[in-house]
């Protein structure tokens, strides 16, 4: 019955009556005298000819994907049935005999006659896709600024944010194994070079296991680009102290069917080609930072968005059918931003494939690139399904050396090469197991409350999945405000000892039994949540209740009810170095903390002196602070600081005044001199009673905008038949 309904899933994919039918498109072709690339579907295997031939790593991970085995989809297409359409005139390109179909390259005349052979069944186009242009590269850093990166070099960064490096930490055991050891990675692109010298450590340990070209079919898979060789760079590189993958010690197949023209065109037979070869020798992994659904020279053969369900396209086809048997397939959501022309999502194919780990890019503020696809598909699924790293992203160039590009197509690899260390780390994971710990690892970004078709899951975390186990179950806990709130207690019916949350808001979690009920309490909120595990590994995200202070001020010299309506407080753990600042709304601060600890604080407000510098034990959830301070003397100056060092991050020098009780308004003005006696700098305005001054700066820069010379400057503010004047000091 298996068979049987396997069969039918591909007479139902390619709309297959029982006589041979033209596609509408290319019947519009017939007359023209043009040629095309079409995909020809037969109507049977000839099954009792071959013997199917399977490599026994490839059975043997089709057994982990619990995969039934179909001889009749393994069969080879009948070499007879391509030989009565190539004496029809057409060049035979490519088969792929998961769906019984071969390509050909043929004359449009030629197309009603192919299409009324006895063994036809349908004749579909070959859509292609014109890559958008890929968003500016920038030069290579010429100066390490970061800490000691060890061997990861400027690439550590890129690494860093998806937690490779602590991952080889965890996956190296003793004797130490080089990441992605044991695990076979595909890689389908434009083709690849592997002269740069980031690639010496797998050709000196001959990992490139095999290669074949489905473009030209010459057997020479350099391409006529370096957009292979870069994506292959990020799983694959080892150049120690420079620049480093997420997975060297792994094998490599690689593909080139990208052909690369003056449009960029790519071919999805090329891809449907590839991937049946690359599944019958065994590979684990595929890397496809490709994408199809446009053509510039065609419009009339695009794909429309109805067709992005992950079950119409050829290319979704074959990706469906490797996942199927087992296959990781990562690829790229492509370039084409947050919606298409048509108002529709902007994803490609194969990208709207279930069970195909579709990626976004971001950069390293999580970010969302505004040029990486959002979803969702035509049948309203999700994608992309996570997101990574993909601007600045360090590459190799053509002359050894290195550079910064960016594109959805570095976002893939890296995520590629995450699921090979987990492959690494549980071998006998089945592909669910393997996806399922990738995702349960993934935190949203601080710009998403729920996973969404711009993020999917958010940012994997490679050590979070490596260490992820059958019972693992991963808590994410955050206050209302978005924040990661550690030191929550997480614990559950079984009888492990109960674990906190890190820095991140995370705790890892094992359970012994599914279902079961999991309890978070955080200090806090003063709440016990409850959640109930019904699978693992999984990701549950929790929301706590932040503890609130509310902070009021109030003039010293007045009554209860003399409130200081503008200004600030400045709010820190003790222990901490930097203050926060909570500007006030209203009359009052609302200022957010999740944790009971020391706390010191104090306010700034115009017109008044600084409060004093409070210290204080916060113990309950909710709570209410008042800072006094003084209000200065009408016609007071106050200038600060009277040092300034114009190599700060942005020097200025601050003054605070308040007008006099006067009748109707007084002309204020200021000016900064030198001690040379020239006016550097002047500001005035009328000023009426309480009033303080519109600007309240000076950046240290004359009225032509350019900095001025270190030395010694006169502040004088004229006002109200009085001078005020104050020195300061400006330094280099």
């Amino acid at each position: 019955m298996r068979h049987f309904t396997h069969l039918l899933f591909w007479l139902v994919f390619a709309a297959i009556p029982l006589r041979a039918a033209l596609s509408s498109k290319l019947s519009a072709l017939t007359s023209q005298d043009t040629a095309c690339r079409v995909w020809v579907i037969f109507t049977d295997k000839e099954q009792s000819l071959h013997n199917v031939r399977v490599s026994p790593r490839s059975l043997a991970r089709r057994r982990k994907a619990h995969f039934s085995p179909s001889k009749h989809r393994d069969i080879p297409v009948s070499a007879d049935y391509i030989h009565q359409v190539a004496a029809m005139g057409a060049e035979h390109r490519h088969t792929f005999k998961w769906a019984n179909a071969a390509s050909f390259f043929v004359h449009a005349s030629r197309l009603s006659a192919i299409a009324g052979l006895a063994c036809v069944a349908k004749v579909v186009p070959i859509r292609k896709f014109s890559l958008s242009q890929p968003p500016t590269v920038h030069p290579p850093l010429r100066k390490q600024s970061r800490r000691d990166t060890g061997i990861y070099g400027q690439s550590y960064g890129q690494l860093a944010a998806v937690s490779v490096p602590r991952a080889h930490d965890y996956i190296a055991g003793t004797p130490p194994s080089p990441p992605g050891t044991g695990v076979l990675l595909g890689f389908f692109d434009s083709g690849f070079d592997l002269d740069h010298s980031v690639f010496a450590y797998v050709n000196q340990n001959n990992s490139i296991l095999a290669d074949s070209d489905f473009v030209d079919n010459d057997g020479d898979v350099s391409g006529s680009d370096n957009h292979g060789t870069q994506t292959l760079s990020l799983v694959a590189g080892y150049a120690p102290g420079t620049f480093c993958g997420v997975a060297w010690g792994a094998q490599f197949v690689l593909a080139r069917t990208e052909a690369v023209d003056y449009e960029r065109h790519i071919e999805e037979d090329n891809w449907a080609a590839a991937v049946v070869w690359a599944e019958s020798l065994g590979v684990d992994i595929v890397n496809s930072s490709l994408g199809y659904r446009y053509d510039f020279d065609s419009p009339d053969t695009n794909y429309m968005f109805e067709d992005l369900d992950g079950k119409t396209t050829i290319i979704s086809v074959a990706a469906r059918s490797a996942v199927e048997r087992g296959m990781l397939i990562v690829n790229s959501a492509g370039n084409e931003g947050a919606r298409s022309v048509t108002g529709d999502s902007t994803i490609n194919a194969p990208a709207d494939v279930a069970g195909l780990i579709t990626v976004g890019a971001i950069g390293f503020d999580s970010l969302i690139a505004s040029w990486s696809s959002r979803g969702p598909t035509a049948d309203g699924r999700i994608k992309p399904d996570c997101v990574a790293p993909g601007y600045p992203i360090l590459v190799p160039d053509t002359s050894d050396g290195y550079v910064f590009g960016g594109g959805t197509s570095f976002s893939s690899p890296l995520t590629a090469g995450i699921c090979a260390l987990i492959m690494q780390s549980h071998p006998g994971y089945s592909p669910d197991l393997i996806r399922s710990c990738l995702y349960s690892s993934c935190r949203l970004v601080p710009y998403q409350d729920t996973i969404d078709n711009t993020y999917g899951r958010g940012i994997p975390d490679a050590a979070l999945a490596c260490a992820l186990t059958r019972s693992s179950v991963v808590v994410h806990v955050r206050d209302t405000g978005r924040n990661a709130v550690d030191k929550a207690v997480v614990y559950s019916s079984s009888p492990d000892s109960p674990v906190k949350t890190d820095s991140t808001g995370v705790s890892l979690f094992e359970v012994t039994d599914v279902p079961d009920t999991v309890y978070i309490a955080e200090e806090i909120s003063d709440i016990r949540r409850r959640i109930i595990i019904d699978r693992t590994p999984q990701r549950k995200n929790v929301t706590v209740k932040l503890g609130i202070m509310i902070a009021r001020l109030r003039d010293s010299t007045g009554d209860s009810t003399a409130i200081v309506s503008d200004g600030s407080v400045y709010w820190k753990k003790s222990a901490d170095r930097q203050f926060a600042e909570y500007p006030l709304s209203g009359q009052e601060a609302l200022i957010h903390f999740n944790e009971y600890d020391s706390y010191t604080a104090f306010a700034v407000s115009r017109g008044y002196f600084n409060s004093d510098t409070v210290e204080f034990n916060v113990t309950q959830s909710s709570g209410e602070l008042v800072l006094y301070l003084e209000p200065r003397s009408a016609d007071d100056l106050l200038v600060y600081p009277n040092v300034i060092r114009l190599s700060g991050s942005s020097p200025a020098v601050n003054f605070d005044f308040i007008a006099s009780d006067i009748d109707g308004s007084q002309r204020m003005d200021i000016s900064i001199w030198s001690v040379d006696g020239d006016v550097v700098w002047h500001y005035g305005e009328y000023l009426t009673e309480g009033k303080t001054p519109s600007v309240t700066r000076w950046n240290c820069r004359n009225p032509h905008g350019k900095r001025v010379a270190p030395g010694m400057y006169i502040f004088l503010l004229r006002y109200n038949g009085k001078t005020h004047k104050k020195r300061i000091l400006v330094t280099g």
